[in-house]
């Protein structure tokens, strides 16, 4: 019996000694790991800016979207801008500044939309310089025009 309790003792050592040595390796390599995926942290990593419009494309909202947008294309570090829209639309002359503003984005960076629920009317037309439109199949998406009386 002495043999097998020996064996036991023996096997369960050797155990402890795998685990704690397989701890220490993953502790010394884990930041060796994490810089060579992740990148070093510095300021020469890529990012890409999320912008969100909520709302009517009224003066105030695309102000606050065309400054965002400016920011994304003078911030050397923003590669692309995700456009989060959910607009049912709004007046001629900031539909178009929204539009205008989009498409000098555009000509500079990848620009993807995704429509979260609504994209109408003028908040349509000021996405459409971007490269991709990404739709959940619940939102309402269209109807692109004005008439001026």
């Amino acid at each position: 019996m002495a043999a097998s309790s020996d064996s036991t003792s023996a096997t369960t050592v050797l155990y402890v000694v795998v685990v704690v040595v397989a701890v220490l390796v993953a502790t010394v390599l884990a930041p060796v790991v994490y810089n060579a995926t992740a990148g070093s942290g510095g300021s020469d990593e890529s990012s890409v800016a999320v912008i969100t419009l909520r709302g009517g494309t009224s003066d105030a909202n695309v102000a606050a979207i065309s400054e965002d947008l400016r920011e994304a294309r003078n911030n050397d570090s923003i590669e692309a801008v995700v456009m989060r829209i959910d607009s049912p639309g709004g007046g001629v002359t900031s539909s178009e500044e929204f539009y205008l503003a989009m498409n000098r984005t555009a000509a500079e960076m990848p620009v993807v939309t995704y429509v979260e629920g609504y994209a109408a009317s003028g908040g349509y037309f000021g996405i459409v310089p971007s490269d991709h439109i990404y739709v959940k199949p619940s939102s309402l998406v269209g109807s692109i025009g004005v008439v001026a009386t």
